[in-house]
């Protein structure tokens, strides 16, 4: 079997730098070798109690080094993982579950499926003896699976190949340029794309990741001084979250000398922010959706050219080498404004197991595959930027958010009339009828959806203010959040 190029690069490293660390907790430090041999065995236990079935892992987040060996070790072994976010309700992790036919789930929780899908957790691996019997299977052309929102309540889960992912890893290993031992982040959730930025570019350039506990959580300032971090990837939410807690000052971002963003727009009082603490800091400002594997676009920004590439929101850039951006509106491609539309070699395959999905949002046309990503833009001089999106759909704190889905619940619970949209940083459910129990109903929710997904503020109507065409008055509404 023949590795992809990122599991190459990566493997060069564990032979240069075996003594090397690369990860570091707060209790415990792995070297190179050593995280390779436990993905070694984690390979050869799958491979074993796969059968003839191609290995497919959910992998249940607990941030620790273990994610991240199930992670490699089923790329080694010729299948792909589905990462899972740690607090995703148990029935939605069980859908993904059957909708992927999972033959493994890594987790330090016990958990059980009506499936025959197998539990795997570190002790397992560490007393596995492998019997040396060889059994085959198809090779996935599948790296990962993500699974995102979807407007009934049903999980989507997106396609990324390891083709697809060899693409991005190899721009973005040149563009960050880490050092041998440089300190990495890795605050983002395995659940979240931009996750690739900082443990894949860490391992394939032989840099030094450390994994917050849950007091670095919730005080990351400290943990970036402590632990002289240089390399930050980040969503604006969290500087904005690290600035609430009266961490974002000169001590704690002393040694960052790079910070990548992506996830939602960044800006231009955020930026400003940063480099009041560190003039020398390069912010590489990211776009992507999902479906394009991490990010299609890259914008360096420095404390020279920064208020050259705002308009109050700062510039997304241009393409990376490996992806084209094109802007359409009225079916015609345009070259100032208009949704953008992806092409190259980033672009997933589609949905899993949802062709007329697929077929909706990947078009061809004159024979270009596109995905459209329902995000309108303009192109200035050259450089692009983020407008607003065209459906209803959001990124909060990072992650990618369906409000119809919370919609489609609240109509579960029993509201016939609901509408859902961001104010001022908070998801706000408007609800048409008497005023209920608000803690009740966020626990439905819970078993529904993860929680950063629950509103933070529920308002109840009479009934909706509508404006001159019928529709939902959003001013009105936004008036009534801030009431």
């Amino acid at each position: 079997m023949t590795h992809p190029k990122f599991i190459r690069l990566f493997l060069k490293n564990v032979k240069k730098y075996p003594n090397n660390i690369l990860f570091e907790s707060a209790n415990n430090r792995i070297t190179y070798k050593e995280f390779y041999n436990l993905c070694i065995k984690f390979k050869d236990y799958i491979c074993q109690e796969s059968g003839r079935k191609t290995p497919v892992v959910c992998i249940l987040e607990s941030k620790k080094k273990f994610d991240y060996v199930s992670m490699i070790g089923t790329i080694l072994a010729g299948g792909y993982y589905v990462p899972i976010n740690k607090d995703m309700p148990l029935k939605k992790i069980q859908q993904i579950v059957k909708i992927c036919d999972a033959n493994f789930f890594s987790s330090e929780k016990k958990m059980k499926f009506k499936s025959n899908t197998k539990l795997v957790d570190e002790k397992k691996i560490l007393n596995f003896r492998l019997n040396n019997k060889k059994k085959k299977y198809l090779i996935s052309k599948n790296a990962y699976i993500l699974f995102t929102s979807g407007t009934t309540g049903e999980p989507k889960g997106v396609i990324i190949s390891k083709k697809n992912l060899d693409a991005y890893i190899e721009w973005i290993v040149k563009k960050i340029n880490l050092k041998v031992n440089e300190h990495c982040s890795q605050f983002i959730s395995i659940s979240f794309d931009v996750s690739v930025c900082d443990f894949y570019t860490s391992i394939c350039s032989g840099g030094k990741l450390f994994l917050p506990s849950k007091f670095d959580m919730i005080f990351p300032g400290n943990m970036i001084s402590k632990n002289k971090i240089s390399y930050l990837v980040s969503t604006p939410s969290l500087i904005d979250y690290i600035d609430s807690s009266k961490g974002l000052n000169k001590k704690n971002f002393k040694f960052i000398n790079k910070i990548l963003f992506c996830g939602e727009p960044l800006y231009e009082n955020q930026v400003k922010k940063i480099f009041k603490q560190n003039s020398k800091i390069k912010i590489f400002n990211c776009y992507g959706p999902t479906e394009t594997t991490v990010s299609v676009t890259c914008c360096k920004i420095t404390k020279k050219n920064f208020k050259n590439l705002s308009d109050g929101v700062m510039s997304i850039g241009k393409a990376i080498p490996s992806s084209k951006l094109s802007l359409i509106k009225d079916k015609k491609f345009q070259k100032k404004e208009g949704e953008i539309l992806i092409s190259g070699k980033q672009i997933s395959s589609g949905y899993l197991n949802s062709p007329l999905e697929t077929k909706k949002k990947f078009v061809t046309i004159d024979n270009i595959r596109y995905f459209r990503t329902g995000d309108y833009a303009n192109n200035y001089r050259g450089n692009f930027y983020f407008k607003n999106r065209l459906d209803n759909q959001i990124k909060y704190k990072g992650h990618r958010i369906e409000l119809n889905e919370i919609n489609y619940f609240l109509r579960e619970y029993g509201f016939n009339n609901t509408y859902t949209n961001l104010f001022k940083n908070e998801i706000v459910s408007f609800i048409q009828g008497k005023h209920m129990n608000i803690e009740k109903i966020k626990k439905f929710l819970r078993n529904k959806i993860e929680q950063y997904k629950i509103p933070s503020n529920f308002v109840f109507l009479k009934k909706f203010p509508l404006n001159k065409s019928g529709k939902i008055n959003i001013k009105k509404l936004e008036n009534l959040a801030n009431d």
